[in-house]
């Protein structure tokens, strides 16, 4: 997932959408996903309230396509006009989804992986000289979001290394227009 989102390292069978998805198998439990995702995209695109949760937790076993469907998770995100209709079960949120996307749907990505950083440095680009020398999970995630205006959002946070709160987190995704993805591994 992390070679995907910031690196030029990652396999091609996963750096590559149209290979990915030509390669991935539409489970049920994928499909719900990215339906439920497609669904919380285009709501937040055209401003109404979803229905569905926030939040999704994968709880699978070892081995069980957590990362996978991550991955697809961030395709979906990214590169939206390169997921197959079939990936997506509903007919009704494909097409909504579809003409999101051709009427110009951003997402805004963010990528944590724990067993990618130390324990006193959470940056992941060294190649961006902008990027804060952030110190924790949130002024990470809140870089890779929002950018500079973000990071300074959270950056007392950050440096003091303390949760910022549910409270704080609502106002910081409420300063952007666009849905957002935060995708969480390995922590």
């Amino acid at each position: 997932l992390s070679d995907v989102a910031h690196s030029q390292n990652a396999p091609e069978v996963y750096d590559n959408p149209t290979i990915f998805f030509e390669k991935t198998f539409p489970t049920d439990g994928l499909q719900e996903l990215l339906d439920s995702l497609a669904t919380r995209f285009v709501s937040h695109h055209n401003d109404e309230y979803s229905g569905t949760n926030g939040i999704i937790r994968l709880d699978t076993s070892f081995g069980g396509g957590k990362t996978h469907n991550q991955i697809a998770a961030y395709h979906l995100a990214e590169n939206p006009e390169k997921v197959p209709v079939d990936m997506l079960d509903n007919e009704e949120t494909a097409d909504n989804y579809s003409e999101a996307v051709a009427l110009g749907l951003d997402v805004n990505t963010a990528v944590f992986v724990g067993t990618h950083v130390g324990g006193t440095s959470a940056r992941w680009d060294y190649t961006d000289p902008d990027a804060p020398d952030t110190k924790a999970m949130w002024g990470e995630l809140a870089y890779q979001l929002f950018g500079k205006e973000g990071y300074e959002f959270l950056r007392e946070n950050d440096e003091d290394r303390t949760p910022p709160g549910s409270a704080k987190l609502e106002r910081l995704f409420e300063r952007q227009s666009n849905p957002s993805l935060v995708l969480i591994d390995e922590i």
